[in-house]
């Protein structure tokens, strides 16, 4: 993996003023759940990576996360790989896992399969 760090000189790009963006992420997580009504969803940046570019699979109680881009112009490697353990209850009952990649956000879709039981609670 290549990084850069351009020190500060006399370069006219380096100097960066007004920086303001918002994302509905929190610190450095890699990804953020929501709850649904069918089960959950996952925002994750992938920033620079291609959307066909990022793969979601499901494997031994995780969701793996990994995406890969060859910028050839910026001649950079944008790259993303991660695991997120998921809790065996709601592993165990995954319906569907879909995923959408856009604007350097990937999307991952929970169907989890609906195994509420009523209670039944009668006095004796």
């Amino acid at each position: 993996m290549t990084s850069f760090y351009f020190p500060k000189s006399n370069s006219i790009f380096n100097e960066v003023e007004n920086l303001i963006f918002s994302r509905p992420f929190y610190d450095m997580s890699p990804i953020t759940w929501l709850k649904t009504n069918e089960g959950y969803v996952g925002y994750c940046l992938t920033t620079g990576i291609r959307p066909e570019d990022v793969c979601v699979e499901p494997e031994n109680g995780y969701i793996k996360i990994k995406g890969f881009t060859k910028d050839e112009e910026f001649k950079a490697e944008f790259s993303q790989s991660f695991n997120v353990k998921v809790n065996a209850d709601i592993y165990n009952n995954i319906e569907e896992l879909t995923y959408t990649s856009e604007n350097g956000v990937t999307k991952i879709y929970l169907k989890i399969k609906n195994n509420d039981k009523e209670i039944k609670v009668k006095r004796i």
